[in-house]
């Protein structure tokens, strides 16, 4: 599965994750197995009696299904609040390293947004995605056994599974792409958003920049995001349609097509009908963990490119112990010469220049620097 949030969960888990996952997977075999015991006990049911063997091999699969299902979700939330508590760390660091003129040009309230929204996304999928482990374990179980009871139903069932994977794909592909663009329209409207509160009291000032800004950028960017959202939740709620949709054709293809195709005798026929309806709740969730993944490859982009700009804006790496100007404990004097700074605009356009300056300062001298700024 090529996805940023199951690679993050390997980079950040270490081995954790690993365990949790095979946690899952055991809790997935032993619903698959529950659903066996619940057939083989169903065709050798005796008369005035309890089937005391297949009882007790329910109950010691349900224990297991309990136990393992529950340890997996509690710790999937210790992992990935501490893949929170890592990246919130990590991404603070950055920022107290960063320079004031880059974190300036980026906006305090973009960067406080998406810690917040996006780690919850990340939270939110990670539940969704455990749950997706332990429910694909069970579904290739179960096809499994389909192929044990009947070939015939088994290469069915395969031809129409490879069919309608081919299509969610497809679908998803657009999902993604829509996504992206929504992120960029998102992005944009808190551009503007951040724009409107740091120079309010000069839009109070200018009823015509006030309107402009309202009216050309917050509800034309709004109106679009809106739209873009709306485009892909229908997306998502196809998905999910087309994939319930397909289990119904695949009980009616082994209802009607299977007999017409082999001699299959109708006891099967109807264990592989109640295997198919068994396997609905699982293939829901499989279905409903697809757009939180999603979701979540797109914050971890999301975070990935303020780490990025961090990363570029950090005005300490010039003065790190491994860098040509190291930082001192003491020193004689400062001397710069033709030093120039300029100050870019949004647009990297020069707004501000000052220099060359030729200075020097010498130890446990004080020095004032006046002037209009």
């Amino acid at each position: 599965m090529n996805s940023k949030f199951v690679s993050l969960m390997k980079k950040e888990s270490n081995f954790g994750g690993l365990r949790v996952l095979a946690v899952a997977a055991i809790a997935g075999l032993a619903q698959g197995l529950v659903m066996v015991i619940i057939n083989g006990a169903a065709n050798n049911f005796p008369e005035g009696g309890l089937n005391l063997r297949y009882f007790l091999l329910f109950v010691m699969c349900i224990a297991a299904f309990i136990y393992t299902k529950k340890y997996s979700l509690g710790h999937s939330v210790e992992l990935v609040q501490q893949v929170i508590f890592n990246t919130r760390i990590r991404i603070s660091d950055k920022i107290r390293r960063c320079s004031l003129i880059s974190f300036e040009s980026f906006g305090k309230s973009k960067i406080q947004t998406t810690l917040v929204e996006n780690t919850e996304i990340i939270f939110e999928a990670s539940k969704h995605f455990v749950q997706a482990c332990s429910a694909t374990v069970m579904l290739t179980f179960s096809f499994i056994y389909i192929g044990i009871l009947s070939s015939p139903a088994f290469i069915i069932s395969v031809v129409l599974i490879i069919c309608a994977v081919a299509i969610y794909l497809s679908n998803q592909r657009s999902i993604n792409q829509n996504l992206r663009h929504f992120v960029e329209k998102e992005t944009k409207f808190f551009d503007s958003l951040d724009h409107l509160l740091g120079g309010f009291k000069e839009i109070k000032m200018n009823r015509e920049r006030s309107d402009d800004l309202f009216e050309n950028y917050l509800k034309n960017i709004s109106n679009l995001t809106k739209e873009l959202k709306i485009q892909i939740e229908m997306q998502f709620v196809n998905n999910s349609l087309f994939a319930e949709t397909f289990f119904y054709v695949l009980m009616a293809s082994i209802i009607f097509l299977l007999p017409q195709i082999s001699q299959t005798k109708p006891g099967v026929i109807v264990n592989i009908t109640s295997i198919i309806l068994f396997i609905i709740g699982s293939l829901g969730n499989v279905v409903e963990a697809i757009p939180f993944i999603t979701k979540a490859d797109m914050a971890i982009e999301n975070l990935e490119q303020i780490e990025n700009f961090l990363d570029e804006a950090d005005d300490n790496k010039h003065t790190s112990p491994d860098s040509r100007i190291n930082q001192k404990k003491s020193f004689k004097e400062i001397v710069l010469k033709d030093v120039v700074f300029r100050y870019a605009d949004a647009h990297g356009q020069n707004a501000f220049a000052i220099g060359p300056i030729d200075l020097t300062i010498h130890a446990g001298e004080m020095l004032f620097i006046v002037g209009g700024n």
